[in-house]
């Protein structure tokens, strides 16, 4: 199908939206982001591994209509899918110290479905085993990756990192000539087009997720890490100034180039080289010596910690709406009893009693059953968003065969020209959202929740300023009596403010069913990180 540059300049709406991660099932998303460029314009785009490629590139192409008045970038994307038919797998090259082992391991996804049984077959697979065994034990000579993403000799198209790179300025409207800038996209560029990017990677240092770009300082880099894992351009637009330690301080914000944001959200364990960032840990309280020495510290896959984000960009009272497109199992009694039914694997909750309910995960067999142990682990708190008032019906789902996307780096191109038109359906669908009722069911769930949290301070407040006013502070001192009168006058009016909610509550009364949309929500401090606030 092609997209002519002109239908991407009539834009009458603006939207927000967030992408899952799920590897080579990423390829769902180019024609969905062209559905939508044609009726919205992007203002804060995010993802997770997979999905961090696909916001990365809707940048660059938002970017370019922003900048330069272009519908090109967008229209590049629609080529995108040629090259996925023909070298989805040409982009994962494995490092020549793990070739046979790569090869293994497509054929091990190949053959899944049939696993090897009895004692002859295991007796022929022992010396594959073997070889597997040996290339885990060697994975950290290559940044625990099979493919650290860079083209390898005897490949005749770029790997997965350099042709990102190319593709994120051919879509922003950047080559010169064919050339790549000197300077790469960077979210600062973004930033002064309109354009907001947030991607999620796992720091397996500190066992936590981060957004990207870094608000934190104390992030450093090894020069020769940097020549291994990204182009030149971006490898010199990494190495901030140098550091004591002779490493080099990372940018941070505006500074960030896009391709990075990406690629450390697009780690997946094994498959794809680890970055091997540095922190100083000034836990070390005891020792300065050790406090002040840098520390290896990995960004691995977003999808470790949080591969559908939903919570990105997310507004009590939002005056857009934050898409959601995600990534699920297909199941004949959910979606539709014929797989090539496109339309019935795409399935978007309108309703306001629709989508409330998560799937039961069938589990069969130990492998299964350690699966879904990592599963609930790392998917539980968007899982449990996902479903939430004001989120849901925000949602587009796309439900993915065993053969279709993941780990399925060979597939047939049939299969990807299936997922792009999945995903085309799943833009359309989303052209048409009611955005005054997402307002009006986020308004009562909103209120719902901050009745709650209100009416719990109002009741607490009293005992609370008791204790707290005789204290005499010991860190963050007020500056003045003044400065203080002015705190305790603000809170004060928020608790008068909060007692029509404990005199009166309606959240349980409200309308003609005597409730509010369900479930339920609550108001309360998290980190920032968790947040979605960068």
């Amino acid at each position: 199908m092609n997209y002519s540059a002109d239908s991407f300049l009539q834009t009458t709406r603006e939207c927000d939206l967030v992408m899952k991660g799920g590897i080579t099932s990423g390829v769902v998303y180019p024609r969905t982001l062209l559905e939508l460029a044609q009726e919205y314009r992007f203002r804060n785009i995010g993802g997770t591994s997979a999905g961090a490629i696909a916001a990365g590139l809707a940048a660059a192409a938002e970017y370019d209509r922003q900048e330069h008045g272009s519908g090109r970038g967008f229209a590049a994307l629609d080529g995108v899918v040629g090259h996925l038919q023909e070298h989805l797998l040409d982009l994962f090259q494995p490092d020549p110290r793990h070739e046979k082992s790569f090869k293994t391991l497509l054929k091990l996804v190949r053959d899944r479905k049939n696993p090897v049984t009895g004692l002859f077959s295991a007796i022929r697979f022992a010396p594959k085993a073997i070889r597997l065994l040996r290339t885990f034990k060697r994975l950290p000579e290559t940044y625990f990756g099979l493919c650290s993403g860079r083209t390898q000799s005897g490949y005749d198209v770029l790997g997965l990192t350099d042709w990102l790179n190319e593709l994120i300025e051919t879509m922003a409207g950047r080559m010169n000539n064919g050339r790549l800038p000197e300077q790469p996209l960077t979210m600062g560029h973004l930033e002064d087009a309109g354009i907001v990017l947030r991607t999620i990677t796992t720091s397996l240092g500190t066992q936590n997720p981060v957004i990207l770009p870094f608000s934190d300082g104390n992030w450093l880099v090894d020069g020769d890490d940097l020549a291994a894992l990204f182009p030149p351009n971006v490898a010199a637009a990494l190495k901030g100034e140098r550091d004591e330690s002779e490493l080099y301080k990372m940018p941070m914000g505006r500074d960030l180039p896009v391709l990075f944001a990406v690629r450390a959200s697009l780690s997946f364990p094994v498959l794809l080289a680890a970055l091997p960032l540095h922190r100083r840990d000034y836990t070390h309280r005891l020792s300065p010596e050790a406090r002040d020495t840098p520390r290896l510290c990995w960004l691995s896959d977003g999808g470790i910690t949080s591969n559908f984000p939903i919570h990105l960009f997310d507004n009590l009272l939002p005056a857009r709406p934050t898409f959601g497109l995600s990534l699920d199992k297909y199941s004949p009694t959910r979606h539709h009893e014929d797989p090539d039914n496109l339309r019935g694997r795409v399935y978007l909750p309108k309703g306001a009693g629709k989508g409330v309910q998560r799937p039961v995960t069938e589990i069969t067999g130990a492998g299964g059953f350690l699966g879904a142990i990592l599963n609930t682990a790392r998917n539980w708190q968007d899982s449990l968003q996902s479903v939430m008032p004001g989120y849901r019906e925000r949602i587009v789902h796309i439900a993915l065969t065993d053969e279709e996307g993941g780990l399925n780096l060979e597939m047939e191109s049939d299969v990807v020209e299936r997922l792009v038109d999945l995903g085309k359906i799943a833009g359309s669908d989303l052209r048409g959202f009611d955005l005054g009722e997402h307002q009006w069911r986020r308004l009562l769930s909103t209120y719902a929740a901050l009745e709650v949290a209100f009416g719990e301070l109002s009741r607490m407040f009293p005992e609370f300023k008791t204790g707290v006013s005789n204290h005499e502070p010991q860190s963050y001192e007020p500056s003045s009596d003044e400065e203080l009168g002015v705190l305790w006058g603000r809170v004060t009016s928020l608790v008068s403010a909060a007692e029509p909610m404990v005199d009166q509550p309606i959240r349980e009364t409200w309308g003609r069913s005597n409730n509010m949309p369900s479930p339920g929500s609550f108001v309360k401090l998290v980190p920032k990180e968790q947040a979605g606030r960068p």
